[in-house]
């Protein structure tokens, strides 16, 4: 009797849906607040489109107050893991020097990835920005993109499920025949670890320590939970 496969979703987009839910008020009272602090859950767990999403809510601000080096860091995290929308948002931050040191050169690379992946209007403003550039800055900048468009698809091999865990998954193999899940905590734990070389920020950037999470006051509002002692 063949066993029914069946996907079981991992739990960070799990939370990174129930925010929508908040978000958007679907089935759920809309709640902007707490659809954050899911965000942040599934972010810190290294979700994509939850870091982006988050990056976004810094950047317009609302139910978080606006705090654009909160917003570089989250988008910068989902631009490193090929989110388009992210990485058209850290090019315009770039570009403006928003949260961020202005560099035409990485507006352009981040512009460029975010183009080619079917996001128009950046493809619009990388060949704006490219006028501006002397002849120099350009072929500088486009060497810079190549590079950075290999180590984001460096870091997106890391970051993916080992194709060995994931056909023992979903065919149902016998626990002697599946990988061991040590290898594949050390793959995800290498893909944390791996990050594209830092860029100074400007005033403001530092970025929030990440065990102070957003909660919920008791006056309604948004807030952070202490940092934790040390042992």
């Amino acid at each position: 009797m063949r066993r029914r496969r069946t996907r079981v979703r991992r739990p960070n987009a799990a939370q990174y849906d129930l925010g929508i839910l908040y978000d958007k008020g679907l089935g759920l009272a809309r709640d902007p607040i707490e659809a954050v602090i899911w965000y942040q859950s599934a972010a810190d767990q290294n979700q994509p489109i939850a870091q982006s999403r988050l990056g976004m809510v810094y950047l317009a601000g609302g139910p978080v107050p606006r705090n654009p080096g909160e917003a570089v860091r989250w988008l910068r995290r989902a631009a490193e893991q090929g989110v388009p929308d992210a990485q058209a948002a850290l090019a315009s931050l770039y570009e403006r020097g928003e949260g961020i040191a202005r560099s035409n050169k990485s507006a352009y690379g981040w512009y460029s990835l975010a183009g080619n992946a079917g996001i128009a209007e950046a493809h619009e403003a990388q060949s704006r920005l490219a006028e501006s550039l002397s002849s120099p800055e350009l072929d500088e900048a486009e060497a810079w993109t190549a590079k950075l468009a290999v180590q984001i698809a460096a870091l997106a091999s890391a970051c993916s499920p080992p194709p060995a865990m994931a056909r023992a998954r979903w065919t149902g193999l016998s626990a002697s025949k599946r990988p061991r899940r040590s290898a594949a905590m050390s793959r995800m734990s290498e893909c944390r670890s791996m990050a594209l070389p830092a860029v100074p920020c400007s005033t403001g950037c530092a970025p929030r320590p990440p065990d102070r999470r957003p909660r919920r006051n008791h006056d309604g509002g948004i807030g952070y939970s202490p940092p934790r002692s040390e042992p």
